[in-house]
């Protein structure tokens, strides 16, 4: 019976964390994020322990947590406008939760601590008790892990508004730093579960601490760009180079593509870790840009015409659209910066208004433009051939919505008005991006802005 009270305990501390960010949800939801957690953290507790230790029983505590995050990440999702907070409370509640559970080891005798003279020892006497070492002082381990939750849940208490990344690396560092504390006095730190035990704790501390480094917002940009591809290279077969132009066949779809990527800002910000990601000579911030998209690409087009960021300017561009023109149907994508009527192109260039209008493009199917306001050339490019345009309306930071789109408009088989809403919808919350915003400004974002898509009357 008084094991049992800890478990109440914990269940009372998780749900009134929740209950909190529920407030205003269906019961059925808020019940299912309440409890499916909890049911996964009891289920993979107990796989965790089996599978250090088959000989008795337990629950592993860090396979319980990873069950819960994992169910909260899968529940969270039928709250999508929650879901933040719901993350926010989880992470306050975690440490309290830690110590309630604590309060039943020490009453199980279980996780116990090595022989101890000290005046604060625990003697454990009774029969159901779990320690071997029955009779002797022990080091209250269950009383430091208690102490360590408590200590734990103030801190990030005080940490409660800052941003959602800095909580959950504060949470990580805690953790595991307390752990790496209060299991070295554990009774059973020499086993294969105390062993696997130190290497989480070592990991999540080592984690959230270097978070909070300088040295590592660079090394996070760079680990965000690997992560999208793994490290993507060029396309297995060379491209035809014409004076700044690649041509690049990728196969026999009659659809063709005129792509220009420049960015001389990200260029530069990662020309150093590129050349750490990649044999010499490294590739430049676009022609990695490019060939990470370049595998969705070769699903909807047969040829590629891709302008090099170095040659991007407005004779170049009507070289590249003329070029596409000759041989039928095709697509624009122009991922670069601009300003009110303008696109920005190499140093000292730009695109404007007047010249988008002077060109003839009869074949042009949708135009993707990056550039912020770019709507603002949206009926110019409808006017010289377009059938749809792509574009910001006002500043961006979504830079994931092409990445989105192409993938969505192969699974569209070409629909361009489906690909659109899939790319939307898809890149107004990708991680990636909050990660990405997070390490560049200090800001955790979960809401990025999406283009307007407009068609030729």
């Amino acid at each position: 019976m008084l094991a049992a009270l800890p478990f109440a305990l914990a269940f009372a501390v998780h749900a009134a964390w929740l209950g909190r960010a529920l407030r205003g949800v269906a019961f059925w939801r808020a019940a299912l994020i309440v409890l499916g957690p909890l049911a996964a953290a009891a289920v993979a507790g107990r796989l965790g322990h089996a599978m250090v230790d088959a000989r008795t029983d337990g629950n592993m505590y860090f396979a319980a947590l990873l069950g819960q995050v994992l169910a909260t990440a899968a529940c969270v999702r039928m709250v999508d406008e929650r879901r933040e907070p719901v993350w926010r409370a989880m992470i306050l509640a975690a440490p309290l939760v830690y110590a309630c559970m604590r309060l039943a080891c020490l009453a199980n005798g279980c996780c116990a601590g090595t022989p101890a003279d000290l005046p604060w020892a625990i003697v454990y006497t009774g029969a159901h008790s779990r320690t071997p070492l029955l009779g002797l002082p022990l080091h209250p381990v269950p009383i430091y892990a208690v102490l360590h939750g408590l200590l734990a849940g103030g801190v990030l208490w005080t940490m409660r508004r800052r941003p959602l990344i800095e909580l959950a690396a504060t949470a990580c560092a805690l953790l595991g730093g307390g752990r790496l504390v209060t299991d070295a006095f554990r009774a059973d730190a020499a086993t294969l579960g105390g062993a696997v035990n130190h290497a989480i704790s070592l990991a999540l501390c080592t984690g959230g601490l270097v978070m909070f480094t300088p040295w590592t917002r660079r090394l996070a940009i760079a680990s965000f760009l690997i992560a999208c591809d793994v490290r993507p290279s060029a396309p297995a077969v060379a491209p035809q180079i014409e004076e700044g132009i690649e041509i690049h066949r990728f196969g026999s779809l009659p659809r063709g593509l005129v792509i220009a990527i420049a960015d001389r800002a990200l260029d530069e910000k990662l020309s150093g870790l590129l050349a750490r990601v990649y044999p010499a000579p490294a590739p430049r911030f676009d022609d990695v840009a490019f060939w990470h998209v370049a595998p969705a690409l070769a699903a909807s087009y047969g040829t590629v015409i891709r302008v090099s960021a170095a040659a991007l300017d407005l004779a170049t561009l009507r070289r590249a659209i003329a070029m596409a023109e000759a041989q039928g149907d095709y697509d624009l994508a122009l991922i670069t910066h601009g300003f009110d009527n303008h696109l920005l192109t190499r140093p000292g260039t730009a695109i404007a208004w007047r010249d988008v209008q002077a060109l003839s493009a009869p074949h042009l199917g949708s135009v993707f433009m990056q550039a912020c306001v770019g709507a603002s050339l949206a009926q110019d490019w409808l006017g010289a051939g377009a059938k749809s345009v792509i574009a910001f309306s006002d500043l961006t930071d979504n830079v994931a919505f092409y990445d989105h789109f192409v993938r969505a408009l192969a699974a569209a088989k070409g629909n361009v008005g489906e690909a659109f809403a899939a790319a939307s919808e898809a890149s107004a919350s990708d991680l990636r991006l909050s990660i990405y915003h997070y390490w560049r400004g200090g800001v955790w974002k979960r809401r990025f802005s999406t283009p307007e898509i407009y068609w030729r009357s």
